[in-house]
């Protein structure tokens, strides 16, 4: 996708917030999300769980939209967590893929990193340093991408985090703005450590699925939609 086009992205997006129900606003503790795909996590103080409801609409104008993106399924996003304070430019989501990939593969960091530097860049996203490791969250073992990219048109830094879960792999998503993104770190991974799922399931698949595009593309986009949300705010406001 080319830079004209995403930022093109930027105009679709917001008619779909409703959809999600991702509107910031300010809301009380939530309790654990229990997902029918096999898992559950908890928001982390006083954020708010997005609403599925409108997922396979904006999933098809989407596609109707931007045909490149015709893998780009929403649908496979199980859930998205939203920070209300910042407007949601600091979020979490979990992607589920239908099978399980190779994270104990001795070159798996490699592949995620290059993974995402060869998705990213398709889309017309540049990236910045990109750093994939090994790390347990809790009794969960993962592989880790930290990178930068200005997706939204800001700065941006992400967290991949890959787990396997039972024959499916859980692909959350960390993001906020490259300025504030350690300061959340505690809560990501508190909320990663007490996501509870099946246990691996064995059986790798031989090919790395491309899944967790999805997940870095749309905690990247919400983010940069809150300057445009704020702007058509106060233009109605003055009318």
């Amino acid at each position: 996708m080319n830079p004209s086009s995403l930022r093109s992205l930027f105009v679709v997006i917001p008619a779909f917030l409703a959809l999600f129900g991702l509107a910031p606003v300010a809301v009380a503790a939530e309790p654990p999300f229990s997902s029918p795909k096999g898992f559950t996590i908890t928001p982390p103080d006083g954020w708010k769980v997005a609403s599925k409801e409108g997922t396979r609409e904006a999933n098809d104008a989407i596609k109707m939209q931007f045909p490149k993106l015709g893998g780009f399924n929403l649908e496979s996003m199980a859930v998205m967590l939203l920070n209300p304070s910042d407007g949601g430019t600091t979020n979490l989501n979990v992607v589920v893929t239908p099978s399980r990939m190779p994270i104990g593969d001795s070159d798996a960091e490699q592949k995620l990193a290059d993974m995402l530097r060869e998705q990213y860049t398709k889309l017309g996203i540049s990236m910045g340093k990109i750093n994939a490791t090994r790390k347990s969250f809790g009794t969960h073992p993962a592989v880790v991408a930290d990178f930068e990219s200005n997706i939204g048109g800001a700065p941006t830094r992400q967290w991949q985090v890959m787990m396997i879960s039972g024959k499916q792999t859980l692909i959350v998503t960390c993001t906020s703005r490259q300025s504030t993104f350690d300061r959340h770190v505690p809560a990501f991974t508190k909320a990663i450590e007490g996501m509870t799922f099946p246990p691996d399931g064995g059986a790798d698949m031989p090919l790395w699925l491309k899944y967790g595009i999805i997940g870095g593309v749309v905690g990247g986009l919400i983010g940069g939609l809150q300057k445009l949300m704020a702007s058509r705010k106060k233009n109605a406001a003055a009318v």
